[in-house]
């Protein structure tokens, strides 16, 4: 306990400037209390990214450490070798997103273990990684995006597509077809999201965001209807989504320290 509490006191030390979050989650009769600490730190070519959160789990108390990023970037000229645990998402979509991250009890994502080697050229971006979830290699031109990984393969891009941004992807993998299609823009002081993704599901996110103020709001259905809505006032959030009849709500304060 005393080991764990002084690794603790040591990232504590390191996120001093950096980025805290303070939340309650919880429904039917079960929840948790949480402190998410989070930042980024850069150092003549070396980046240092962290995100940690000491939570309780209601009723019991029982107390956990979860560790959702902490990697280390160098880059040399156009190449960058990043370890650690990483975020990853290789999907395009914003409501129905395919990502190897794992969702957590706090709402948030937990990244993989791994490592990846890019090259940026002026046209182009190569990426090789080795993850816990195996091999990839990634292409990415202005037209678009090559996603190749031991389970399949994905094509995906984004284009201007009237007053917004259409997007998509198409991945085969070993449990068959994936697809999807999405569209963003602005809808008067409102931006607009509408998503459809195969196997069957499509949603709709709107939201908004005025000095101090912002309200979002999701609706969608894939094997059944899910929603939500959040409210954010200054560092403040306020939120509840359903899921089939089952009920989330949430509150939570962010700031610096």
């Amino acid at each position: 306990m005393g080991r764990a509490l002084g690794v603790l006191g040591l990232l504590l030390g390191l996120a001093l400037g950096q980025g805290l979050e303070v939340g309650l989650r919880g429904g039917g009769g079960v929840g948790v209390a949480y402190l998410r600490l989070e930042g980024v730190w850069t150092l003549e070519g070396v980046r240092l990214g962290l995100a940690l959160a000491p939570y309780l789990l209601l009723p019991g108390g029982k107390g956990e450490l979860l560790l959702e990023r902490a990697f280390l970037e160098a880059q040399e000229g156009d190449w960058a070798l990043t370890l650690g645990r990483l975020p990853l998402t290789p999907g395009e979509g914003r409501l129905f997103p395919y990502t190897w991250n794992a969702p957590n009890p706090l709402g948030g994502s937990t990244g993989v273990l791994g490592g990846l080697l890019t090259h940026y050229g002026p046209e182009h971006r190569l990426r090789l990684g080795l993850t816990e979830k195996g091999p990839f290699a990634e292409l990415a031109l202005k037209e678009g995006r090559l996603f190749l990984f031991r389970e399949g393969a994905g094509l995906l891009g984004s284009w201007p597509l009237g007053e917004g941004v259409g997007y998509g992807e198409a991945f085969w993998t070993q449990d068959g077809p994936r697809g999807l299609l999405g569209y963003t823009a602005f809808w008067g002081p409102w931006l607009l999201t509408l998503e459809g993704v195969y196997p069957l599901g499509a949603a709709l996110a709107l939201a908004w965001e005025g000095e101090g103020l912002a309200l979002q709001g999701l609706l969608g259905v894939r094997q059944g209807l899910f929603g939500g809505l959040t409210l954010r006032w200054e560092a403040w959030s306020l939120g509840l989504s359903g899921v089939g009849g089952r009920f989330l709500g949430w509150v939570s304060y962010r700031g610096d320290f």
